[in-house]
């Protein structure tokens, strides 16, 4: 998981999360981007949800 930054995202993402302060995205081990959402705590129950372990990475 990591914090993101919502200037770095392609135009369609960036209107999806418009109405989100400050999105994390879930990755897979792999480091493909999995999911974007509302926050931390969030992501965490994503990765616990698909039998991923969740790391923070800043």
């Amino acid at each position: 998981m990591r914090a993101v930054d919502k200037a770095s995202l392609p135009d369609e993402l960036k209107d999806a999360t418009a109405d989100i302060p400050a999105p994390y995205s879930v990755h897979a081990p792999n480091g493909d981007r999995l999911a974007i959402v509302r926050d931390r705590k969030l992501a965490f129950i994503l990765a616990r949800q698909n039998d991923l372990t969740p790391v923070y990475v800043h």
